[in-house]
């Protein structure tokens, strides 16, 4: 079954986008103001040269978000993916993707909680519950977030304490697939100067594929995590935050099908035969303390944290009913970071920021392989060590940005940062070599880079209401590490590399943000072509059908594009919403010993994607109002790999969401039935290799849950 195109009509005539807002009814039916804090500074969204989207607290509600790949199909140009794993979700904004399978690699769009960058892929894609905010920032942000922010952003942030009332949110959800999922928030004060809150979260859900080897439902949910803060103002012009966090995540992970052809009868969807049962396990704990300072119309911020991760993953590789080839990573990382800022606080002719950056990070990741043929070497329970990687870095970084404000309505914004990266990295592979006798690969590698980043923009309040602005930046990735079995290339001298270079970019924007119709409607534009070099990529080669896997940079790649982002609200009670984004991106030059990839599309990246909503409150019962609302997104085909092999294409997929809420007028409870998927559309989130020692011909994809539906629950105090 097809969406309907009427939908899809209704929605472009009626237009608007990403975010949605609750109406207000003091303003009149004005969209809200939307504050972020994409500049290190808490500023209207309209008035700021940065193209973002923001989903807030209510959004989460609205959209029936509970995980961070619930919102990704309503933003333009971003595709999230996540295999139902808590380690594998990736992000791609405009062409440019994170890879967390790889731990030798920063992230290219980094993650900050509260302020504070998650440095590895696994450590942040937990629940989404007592958020304030999600500010999605499209393009490279390395001035003001760092060298790995090379593709754009993730601001993540929780609900502070409130000093002056006692408070209490509770959410549950019970739906099919045996779905269990609350989380609830206590706001405490303590006295007229401090309080105290304590959250926690619980989601439970069945496996939503059938495995017909093993005769059960696999890929299910099991997550519980916990946040605790206290806030102290000593006086009016100081505030010290303390959190606390954890999470725990028991559940099975990245179960695929596998054929030569997606189209044979034998490949059934959601449906799979492996022979083992993936087992995924993660830990994390997180600690934080913030320190703000107001003094001489300034603010001094400290940000101090120190976090722990802890992974381990077992998985029937070949992804076949065959006893052929089980491995698995174990993942352990510890990070100290600390960030010092001043941030002026309105001035006549001139605002800025200034700050110093520090992060010490140490990630370990052992790859391993048991059972299936190691048996036949080595006998039963044996497991083999095929590598291990450890990545150490440490980065300081001072950083800066400016608002010269030549006139009422121009504005230049000039900022700088200068990072000072020194890492080590060290490879053990190839061991089975040891076990007889044979010396095994062990080598360690040292880099330093030094490289500024940078942008400069101008801006002009052509009107109250009315924002234009052009920007130029420079973005920059730390060199990065294959800390993967295979990829290592000898230079001749019998050392094997298995570095890549930095990347860089050079970005240009133009972007137009206004408001119309006193405030009733919303529309953001932006224009942007991007120039990369030495993106670093890892695949899959085939020499003689044996799949090496290769580790290097790409040479060029060049991607331009637009997206558009309206809110509508015309009369009382209705919000609508359209979103589009369209990319042209290519891989300029790609080409290795053994493969050309020139020309090919990168992978992740769907050329069009369009999202639209219809909102309706109608507030005639009494007591109570009822809401009811669709959400529409669609994403054109996207391709798994760089080698842009179509038994490793997802065709573009349609997706309806809906939601009926009946609520308090007070805003105490709420009551809502809602489905997501509700046209059960199948697509995928990934693709593998497969059983790869059978060919490029091979692959293996892992599905997206289906119609998922039932009932929730809120209540506040």
């Amino acid at each position: 079954m097809r969406v309907s195109g009427k939908l899809t009509a209704i929605v472009l005539v009626f237009g608007i986008a990403f975010p949605s807002h609750q109406l207000s009814a003091a303003e009149e039916n004005a969209l809200e103001e939307v504050i972020v804090v994409a500049q290190k500074r808490e500023e209207n969204l309209q008035k700021i040269p940065v193209a973002a989207s923001v989903i807030t607290a209510q959004d989460i509600i609205n959209r029936g978000i509970v995980r961070v790949d619930d919102f990704g199909a309503y933003l333009p140009n971003v595709l999230i993916t996540g295999a139902n794993s808590v380690r594998v979700t990736r992000f791609a904004i405009r062409g440019v993707g994170t890879e967390p399978n790889n731990v030798g690699l920063a992230q290219s769009i980094p993650v900050y909680i509260d302020g504070v960058l998650q440095g590895t892929g696994g450590t942040w894609n937990n629940a989404m519950f007592d958020l304030q905010d999600i500010e999605v920032l499209r393009g490279p942000q390395s001035t003001l977030f760092g060298d790995s922010s090379i593709g754009g952003a993730i601001l993540i942030r929780t609900r502070r304490p409130d000093t002056e009332k006692f408070g209490a949110r509770a959410r549950a959800n019970v739906g099919n697939k045996g779905l269990l999922q609350g989380d609830a928030t206590l706001n405490i004060p303590l006295g007229s100067r401090a309080a105290f809150t304590v959250s926690g979260s619980r989601h439970k859900r069945d496996g939503f594929e059938y495995n017909e080897t093993l005769d059960q439902d696999i890929n299910s949910i099991d997550s519980t995590a916990g946040r605790v803060q206290f806030l102290f103002e000593p006086n009016d012009d100081v505030d010290i935050l303390l959190r606390a966090g954890t999470t725990k995540d028991r559940g099975e992970c990245c179960h695929a099908d596998f054929g030569t052809s997606f189209d044979d009868p034998a490949t059934r969807d959601r449906v799979v035969q492996q022979n083992f049962l993936n087992v995924t396990d993660r830990d994390t704990e997180h600690y934080s303390a913030e320190i703000n300072w107001d003094f001489n119309n300034l603010t001094f911020t400290s940000i101090t944290a120190y976090q722990e991760y802890d992974y381990v993953n077992r998985a029937d590789t070949d992804n076949t009913a065959a006893d052929f080839l089980n491995t698995g990573v174990n993942t352990d990382q510890e990070q100290f970071s600390q960030e010092f800022r001043f941030v002026s606080n309105g001035g006549q002719k001139f605002d800025w920021v200034a700050g110093l950056y520090y992060l010490d990070e140490e990630v370990t990741q052992p790859n391993i392989a048991f059972d299936g043929l190691i048996n036949l070497f080595f006998g039963p329970g044996f497991i083999l060590e095929v590598g291990e990687g450890t990545r150490k870095t440490k980065i300081i970084s001072p950083f800066g940005q400016f608002d010269f404000y030549l006139t009422e309505s121009l504005t230049v914004v000039a900022g700088l940062r200068y990072s000072v990266v020194d890492s080590e990295a060290h490879k053990i592979a190839q061991p089975l070599a040891a076990a007889f006798g044979l010396p095994p690969f062990d080598q360690t590698i040292e880099d330093k880079d030094k490289e500024w980043s940078g942008t400069l923009k101008l801006l002009w309040q052509a009107s109250e209401n009315a924002m234009m602005y052009g920007s130029y930046s420079r973005g920059f990735k730390q060199t990065g590490y294959n800390l993967l079995p295979g990829g290592e290339a000898d230079d001749g001298t019998g050392f094997f590399d298995f570095s890549a270079n930095p990347e860089f970019v050079d970005a240009y924007e133009v972007g137009l943000k206004t408001e119309f119709m006193e405030n009733r409607a919303r529309i953001n534009i932006a224009a942007f072509y991007y120039d990369y070099t030495d993106l670093q990529r890892s695949r899959f080669e085939f020499t003689s059908d044996i799949p090496i896997l290769v580790f290097g940079n790409a040479g060029k790649s060049e991607a331009k594009g637009f997206e558009i982002e309206s809110t509508f609200a015309p009369a009382e009670g209705v919000l609508l919403g359209l979103s589009y984004g369209y990319i042209d991106a290519e891989l300029k030059r790609f080409e290795t010993a053994t493969t050309d990839f020139s020309g090919n599309t990168p992978n992740r990246t769907p050329k069009n994607s369009l999202s639209g909503f219809m909102q309706f409150i109608y507030s005639g019962l009494g007591r109570v109002d009822v809401l009811t609302r669709a959400d529409y997104s669609r994403k054109s085909g996207w391709y798994g790999s760089d080698a842009n092999r179509p038994n490793q294409f997802q065709e573009s997929v349609e997706l309806l969401n809906f939601r009926m809420a009946v609520q308090d007028k007070d805003g105490r409870w709420e009551v809502a039935a809602w489905a997501r998927n509700l046209t059960d559309k199948l697509h995928h989130q990934g693709f593998g290799a497969g059983l790869a020692l059978l060919g490029p011909n091979e692959s293996s994809r892992s599905h997206s849950p289906g119609r998922t539906y039932g009932l929730e629950f809120n209540l506040r105090y």
